[in-house]
């Protein structure tokens, strides 16, 4: 299987949702599932905060992560159900972005999610799809991506990158 047949095999629904364990009393450090986004060092606030949202989103629905119940305040206001797996998000150098992006799509039962400098310049998705079965290795300009799977998984391959912003 080439690698771009594994990155899509990895991002196909039909290989169900993470495991729902993360409940709303459990330790996330003892939470099965760890999902982590990774910016490229040196991105303008601008750019990494769309790309935060873009995969945050993206990740919720291709893994179905659990919702905790809407919450309401002291005046009775409802906020709805927010997701209940933390995401860290950790800055590193676009080439080990690469690194991370290859390593994280090997791995059997990880999900990895790549938003590109191609997607970030489409202005639609079509266009999107077009430039990049155009493009040479685009995972050599990758923006931001996020890993979700196994913790011991994620944690291997992220554990030596600092947090953004520390």
């Amino acid at each position: 299987m080439s690698r771009t047949e594994h990155v899509i095999a990895t991002l196909d629904p039909a290989a169900g949702p993470l495991p729902a364990d993360a409940t709303t009393t459990q330790s996330t450090r003892s939470a099965e599932v760890k999902v982590v986004l990774v910016v490229r060092e040196g991105l303008p606030s601008n750019l990494a905060a769309n790309a935060a949202a873009v995969l945050g989103a993206s990740i919720g629905a291709v893994r179905d992560l659990p919702l905790g119940p809407d919450a309401v305040d002291a005046s009775g206001t409802v906020y709805e159900g927010i997701v209940t797996t933390p995401v860290p998000v950790l800055v590193t150098g676009a080439e080990e972005l690469r690194v991370l992006f290859r390593q994280a799509a090997a791995q059997e039962g990880t999900t990895v999610l790549a938003l590109t400098e191609v997607a970030r310049q489409a202005r639609t998705y079509d266009a999107y799809l077009s430039d990049l079965a155009q493009a040479r290795e685009a995972d050599a300009d990758i923006v931001a991506l996020v890993v979700a799977g196994r913790r011991n998984q994620v944690t291997k391959i992220t554990k030596r990158l600092p947090l953004l912003g520390a």
